[in-house]
C-alpha cells in the first residue's frame, strides 16, 4: 500500500485538492485499488466540494473515502452518500468508530464476514452497512 498525503489536481478548468490517496495492491495481485479520502471537520462538505468529488470519482473509478472524527456522519452526508451509491460509485465511510480502531480490533470487525475479495471492496461494503443500513445495504445488493 501506497499513501499520498494531500495533493491538488486540475481535471479541465475544475482544480481541486483532495486529502489523501492511497494506492493498494492484494499480495501478488495485479489489480491496483485507488481510494481518493476526504477527511473533514465536524463542519459538513459544501455542495461544489461534494460535486468536484463526486466528478473525480466518476472519472477515476477509484473508491472515495469519507472520515470524520464524528460518531456518525449527519443526515446530509448520508444522503450524498446514497447519491454515490446509486450513481455507482464506492464511499468508504469512516467515522471516529472506525479512525480509532485498535488493530486487535480490526479483525473482530470484520469476523462474521464471508469475503474473499480484496480489502478496499470489503471496507466499502461494511461501511456503507453500518452507516447507511443493512435495507440500504441488501437493496443495493452491498451485504457481505
Amino acid at each position: 500500500m501506497t499513501y499520498v498525503p494531500s495533493f491538488d489536481y486540475a481535471d479541465g478548468a475544475t482544480q481541486g485538492e483532495r486529502d489523501f490517496a492511497l494506492f493498494s495492491t492484494d499480495f501478488l495481485g495485479g489489480d491496483l485499488d485507488v481510494v481518493i479520502g476526504e477527511c473533514k471537520s465536524l463542519q459538513e462538505m459544501k455542495e461544489n466540494q461534494r460535486e468536484a468529488i463526486m466528478r473525480l470519482g466518476e472519472r477515476t473509478g477509484a473508491y472515495l473515502a469519507f472520515s470524520t472524527l464524528s460518531d456518525e456522519f449527519t443526515s446530509d452526508d448520508k444522503l450524498f452518500f446514497e447519491r454515490l451509491v446509486f450513481a455507482g460509485q464506492k464511499p468508504i465511510l469512516l467515522t471516529r468508530k472506525h479512525l480509532e480502531m485498535p488493530y486487535l480490533e480490526i479483525g473482530e470487525y470484520r469476523r462474521d464476514v464471508h469475503w474473499y475479495g480484496r480489502g478496499a471492496e470489503l471496507l466499502f461494503r461494511l461501511t456503507i452497512k453500518e452507516v447507511l443500513g443493512d435495507e440500504f445495504a441488501k437493496k443495493h445488493w452491498l451485504q457481505t
